[in-house]
C-alpha cells in the first residue's frame, strides 16, 4: 500500500514519506485541541465526544458538543484540569481517565515545542478500552524556532525547492503561479503589490 502512496499529490503536496501505524478497532470517535487563541490573548483547549469530522462542522450544527475551556498559562493543564476539560466535553466515562491522561500530556507538548495548535482528530476509544491519539495535527510558533531542535523533523524534500533554499538564508519567500516576481519588505506593501500587478492585468509568481 505505501507504494501506491508515496509520489501522490495530495492537495499540491507530493507525498515524499510513509509513516506505518498500527491498526486500530476504533469504538468511538472523538476530538482535542490545545491552541492559541489571539482575540483573547490566552491559550485554549477544545474537546468534543464528536470526532472524526471537522470541528467548525460540529460546532455549527451542534454547538453544545463543543466545549471551550481557557487554560491559566501558569497552571497549564495537570490531572484535575485535564478531567474538567474531559468531562466538559461530555466523553463517556469509559475513555475519561485514558483521554485525561492524553490531555495532559498534549499540553505538555503544546508548551514544550512551543505549538500555537496541538490538534488530534480523531482520539479514539478502542474496542479493548485504550484511548489512542490516532490522528494529529501540530503548528508551531516559527519566532521560537530558535528554541528547538527541529532538524530531525525538517525534509528539504518535503517543501518547495526555492522555498527550502529562501528559509536557509532567512528570508521569507512563498511560491505563487505566475511569472512576475515581487521583493517586498512588511506583508502590507507585498499584498499592494500583488494587486497592482494584477491589476495591470500579469500573472505574480511570487
Amino acid at each position: 500500500k505505501a507504494a501506491q502512496i508515496l509520489g501522490m499529490d495530495i492537495k499540491g503536496h507530493t507525498v515524499h514519506r510513509v509513516l506505518v501505524e498500527e491498526a486500530s478497532e476504533i469504538a468511538e470517535e472523538y476530538y482535542f485541541s490545545f491552541l492559541l487563541d489571539r482575540a483573547n490573548r490566552t491559550f485554549l483547549s477544545i474537546c468534543s465526544a464528536e470526532g472524526g469530522m471537522e470541528i467548525e462542522e460540529v460546532a455549527a450544527t451542534n454547538p453544545e458538543a463543543v466545549a471551550k475551556v481557557a487554560i491559566d498559562a501558569l497552571k497549564g493543564a495537570p490531572a484535575d484540569v485535564a478531567a474538567d476539560i474531559v468531562a466538559q466535553g461530555k466523553l463517556p466515562a469509559a475513555a475519561a481517565a485514558g483521554a485525561a491522561e492524553v490531555v495532559t500530556k498534549l499540553w505538555d507538548v503544546f508548551v514544550g515545542k512551543d505549538a500555537t495548535l496541538v490538534e488530534v482528530n480523531p482520539l479514539i476509544l478502542t474496542k479493548d478500552g485504550r484511548v489512542v491519539a490516532l490522528d494529529g495535527k501540530v503548528t508551531l510558533d516559527e519566532n521560537a524556532e530558535f528554541r528547538q531542535d527541529l532538524d530531525s523533523l525538517a525534509s528539504a524534500a518535503e517543501g518547495d525547492p526555492l522555498e527550502v533554499a529562501a528559509k536557509a538564508k532567512g528570508l521569507n519567500y512563498v511560491k505563487l503561479d505566475g511569472e512576475v516576481g515581487i521583493i517586498g519588505n512588511g506583508a502590507g506593501l507585498v499584498m499592494s503589490t500583488l494587486d497592482v500587478v494584477a491589476y495591470a492585468g500579469q500573472a505574480h509568481g511570487g
